[in-house]
């Protein structure tokens, strides 16, 4: 779905700055968690007249695993949080396009999914209401032969359509596109930000 990759793109392009900030603060946390490791490891290493060697090489290795391990675990929840604040930018710039190109964008999301077969597409009363006069006839010269019916009851969807095919339904909500798209999304915009990182 070239439309949704280059709005991705995008998105991932804008995002770079706020990933900056993001990782720039938990690069701060982890150093600060180093620096408290540090002051640990220092501290124990002030008792080694206390113990045995092995037992504070043990300590050692555990203080730094542990930074290690809190380090790490700092900037995957910072870039989890760019990945989810990045998604949900994709999918509000999809659901705010203009009329002509969000018709255009589901006009393209019918395409990719329509059989030929009679159908009923099932809007969303959102969308609905706003449907341009050509839409049926082109989603009809997609399928030719088929009967395409539309519809605006499809109250159980935020944003999209569902195109009914007797009892098969084709779910393209722009919930259900993000969520069926969401780890392909996560691993593409987690590369960019890997790069960057």
């Amino acid at each position: 779905m070239s439309g949704l990759d280059n709005i991705i793109a995008e998105i991932a392009v804008q995002a770079n700055g706020k990933a900056d900030r993001i990782l720039s603060e938990a690069r701060q946390k982890a150093a600060e968690i180093l620096e408290k490791g540090r002051a640990e490891r220092e501290e124990w290493q002030h008792r080694l007249d206390e113990t045995t060697e092995q037992e504070c090489l043990d300590i050692l290795t555990q203080a730094k695993s542990a930074t290690r391990q809190e380090r790490r675990r700092a900037l995957l929840r910072a870039r989890g949080q760019v990945i989810d604040e990045i998604i949900a930018e994709a999918k509000a710039k999809i659901e705010s396009l203009p009329d002509t190109e969000y018709f255009d964008f589901l006009f393209r999301l019918f395409e990719k999914n329509a059989q030929p077969l009679d159908g009923l597409i099932r809007f969303a009363p959102a969308d609905y209401a706003g449907i341009p006069g050509d839409f049926l006839a082109r989603c009809r010269q997609v399928c030719p032969g088929s009967t395409l019916r539309l519809s605006g009851d499809m109250d159980t969807i935020r944003r999209g359509f569902v195109i009914e095919y007797g009892k098969v339904l084709q779910n393209c909500s722009i919930d259900a596109i993000f969520e069926s798209e969401r780890q392909r999304l996560r691993d593409t915009v987690n590369e960019v930000l890997t790069s960057d990182a």
